[in-house]
Order: C-alpha cells, then structure tokens, then sequence
C-alpha cells in the first residue's frame, strides 16, 4: 500500500512538473541563459563583464546582430524527481537469504558475422518483449523490409513470443540465450539489469507473472545478448575511464530508439550538468566524453566549466522538444562564455570564447567517434576566424568546418542545423559492443 501511495505521488509531481513545462521548440536554448543559483547584478549591467574583446576575434561582430541567441527566460533547472518506473526497478527484492557467488554464463563466443552481398533467408524466432523494430536493427536491415517481407503491418509494435520471422540479414549476431536466475538479497529489476546487460522494464515486463517486487529465493527469466553480456560480465574495457559503468547501449538510430541501462555523465572538472535527469548515455558515448573533456583540459587554457545540456534519459526515448537525443548519443554543450562574461548572461557573439570552442571541437575529433558535431553556418564563420588566428592552417579548418563551402554542403564535421546558435550538438559513433545500434551508413543525418 505504502509503496503504490509513493509512486502515485511521485506520477502527479512529474504530471504537474510537465505542465509547467514550456513547450515551445526552443525551450533548451532557454535554459542556457541562468544557472539555477546564479543572480543579476544589482548595478544594471548585461552581464558581459568589462567588455574586453578576445585578441583571437572572440569579441568581434562580424556584421552579426548582437542580440541574444537565445531568450532571456529565467530557468531554475529541471525537476531531479525519479519518474515512478525507475523507483519500481530499483527497489530491493522482499525475503532473506545469503547471497552466492554468480557463476559466469556459458554464451558462447559473441561473435557478429558480417555478410556480404545477399545472404539466403534466415529464420529468427522471436523472443520476450523483442520489437520489430528491434530485430530488424538486430540484423542491419531495414524495418519497412522486414515487415514486407512477413506481411506484419506498420502497427504492430511486437510479435509473440516464439513467432518465426524470415529476412535477408546484413550481418547475423548470435541468439539471445534464455538463463534462470536466482534472485538474491539485495537485488533490484535495475541490478540484475545491469548485471546481464538485459533492459530492466524489459526484465520486468518479461517476468509479468513474478510481484512488482522481485522475491528473494525465486528465479526470473532473462533473456541474455551474448554480444552485451559477455563485455559487461568482463568487469573492465581499457577504452572506458573509471567511473563509468559498462553495459549501457543504444537500440535503434538516435531518432527512433531507446537506451539500454543509461549511465550518467560522470563528474568532471571541465563542466557542469544543467540537466542531470537527461544527462544519460551509453557506456561508448560517455566515455568518449569525458576523454574528449580530458583532452579539451590539455590543449585548452580555458578554466571555467563549460555547461552540459541535454543526452537521454536514463532509458532514451523520445525526449520533448527533440527528434533525436533518444539513444544516449547526442549531446548538447553550450557555447563556451568568454571569461569575464556573467554566468546568468544569454549566449551573444561577442560573449563567446571563440578560441576554446576550436579547441572543444578539436578535442571531440581526435577522439575518432564523433559522426557530426552541428552549428549554425553563421556561427561557423567565426569559429574559422579564430582557427585562423591560431595559425591553424587551411586545410584543416576545411576537414573541421563546412564554412565558407554553403550550409547545404555535405562537407566538414560541424554542419548547420537551425536552432543551433548558443550551443553545439555532438553525435557520438555506436560502440562495438551494441549489435542493435544503427549506424549513420543506415539512415539519414539529422539534428533535433
């Protein structure tokens, strides 16, 4: 009784939070303009500090307006409340008992086979809570083909369990095996999750017939990817810096997917999180985050933390007002502020280091998983006056920007996408470890 009364108070907070919601497209930009303790100054002044220009053209108009590149809405942050499922995934299971070892599961090797031309048809059998969608991204084809070629219709989401499907895979991953585990003290939906790299809703769900609560003593079905489980059950990645859990993938592209067991942006000396409950991504994307972060420290002088705004949420989806940011590998980072420019202060051009964002884009580059990085095509224009400051020769400042080439040119890793003004978006590449993650080779590249 107890634990329904907490989750219904917890869904009319997050009903009533939504509401107050704004709605409006550009709601995140928004959110840059004031840190959550930040205060005007009292004497009237815009924030910008004494005015001083940066040598390497921070400063510079350019012939652009200076006005805000973003509304001045004052934003206090982003309700922190869990939404009422996650409560329900990590209560502890009910009963006693001592916890045992946990043997490791015989899965086999783990190896995906790339094939190459038309393969023959192959069968799949369907298994607990698996999606078209899903199987599809499973075998690298495309949903609209898979349904065709069963006959299954645009609206169904999911098949029983069981159902036989054909397909002509473009690679053939090895099935998901089925274990009985034995639930011990101590265990949560989300920790045996994490333990097996399996979707703790899905565990659930799956499990429909056990209490909400898992019960000590008993067994659950889960259903294990032997491409996750055996990374996840390695306990180390030498690419993954301490600090950030392993088993966390993405399913799908990043505008029509999910996240698998998100993990959160670590803390880091380089910024600061300006929505903590969107802050999640997989294990490769974070990551190769907090190496970049840690690159961005060595090449830069820049000292003020640069402020993270939205990844996923703890299980991706779709996030307002967002197309993509649904599989934990899309991340938004404001402008970086020149120095003696007021934390509260909306971005302006003049407001921005244009120098430290050089070195910010540089930084996300040599880490060799960034897809595309997206920025107003006007923006760009002083980004590449800055480079050029820096002596950063030509053909450099080519392969990064797509300025002056158009902003309809399919050329440099930062490319324009409206709305993107005060902040950049960086795309982050599939880890080698989610066998249902599509890449960009399979579907178009979009911003939000």
């Amino acid at each position: 009784m107890l634990s329904w009364v907490l989750l219904t108070g917890l869904g009319v907070g997050m009903a009533v939070a939504a509401m107050a919601w704004p709605e409006f497209d550009a709601w995140e930009d928004s959110l840059w303009d004031r840190m959550p303790t930040s205060r005007k100054p009292k004497d009237g002044s815009d924030g910008k500090g004494d005015g001083k220009a940066d040598e390497l053209g921070a400063g510079e108009s350019g012939g652009l307006e200076e006005a805000a590149l973003d509304e001045a809405i004052p934003v206090y942050g982003a309700p922190d409340t869990p939404d009422p499922e996650s409560v329900l995934d990590e209560l502890p299971a009910e009963g006693e008992g001592d916890r045992r070892a946990l043997a490791r599961v015989d899965v086999g090797d783990g190896s995906v086979q790339t094939v190459d031309g038309e393969k023959d048809w192959l069968v799949h059998r369907v298994v607990p809570m698996e999606t078209v969608d899903q199987i599809a991204h499973r075998y690298g084809v495309r949903v609209d083909s898979l349904r065709m070629w069963n006959g299954i219709k645009p609206e169904t989401v999911k098949l029983k369990e069981g159902t036989r499907i054909k397909l002509h895979p473009r690679k053939i991953p090895p099935p998901r095996r089925k274990y009985e585990y034995w639930v011990q003290p101590g265990d949560s939906w989300w920790s045996i999750g994490t333990t097996f790299g399996v979707d703790s809703r899905d565990l659930r769900a799956a499990n429909w017939s056990t209490p909400q609560r898992p019960q000590v003593g008993t067994t659950v079905d889960v259903w294990i990817d032997p491409v996750v489980y055996l990374w996840v059950s390695g306990e180390t990645d030498s690419h993954v810096p301490d600090g950030v859990r392993l088993g966390a993938v993405g399913i799908g592209p990043p505008q029509n997917g999910r996240l698998v067991n998100g993990v959160q942006l670590p803390p880091h000396e380089a910024y600061t999180l300006k929505l903590p409950p969107t802050a999640y991504g997989t294990t490769h994307a974070v990551a190769h985050v907090v190496h970049a972060m840690d690159e961005f420290q060595r090449r830069s002088k820049y000292r003020r933390k640069l402020m993270m705004g939205s990844m996923s949420g703890k299980h991706g989806g779709h996030l307002t007002p967002h197309v993509s940011h649904q599989t934990g590998r899309d991340l938004d980072i404001r402008l970086p502020l020149l120095e003696d420019v007021q934390e509260f202060a909306p971005v302006t051009p003049s407001r921005v280091d244009w120098v430290a964002l050089w070195h910010l884009v540089e930084s996300f580059d040599v880490t060799g998983q960034v897809v595309i990085i997206f920025l107003d095509y006007e923006m760009q224009e002083r980004l590449y006056r800055a480079a050029a400051a820096l002596e950063v020769d030509e053909q450099r400042r080519k392969e990064v920007l797509q300025w002056p080439r158009g902003n309809k040119a399919n050329l440099g890793l930062v490319r324009h996408s409206p709305g993107h003004e005060g902040h950049i978006h960086v795309r982050m590449t599939c880890g080698p470890n989610e066998p249902e993650c599509v890449s960009e080779a399979d579907f178009d590249v979009d911003a939000d």
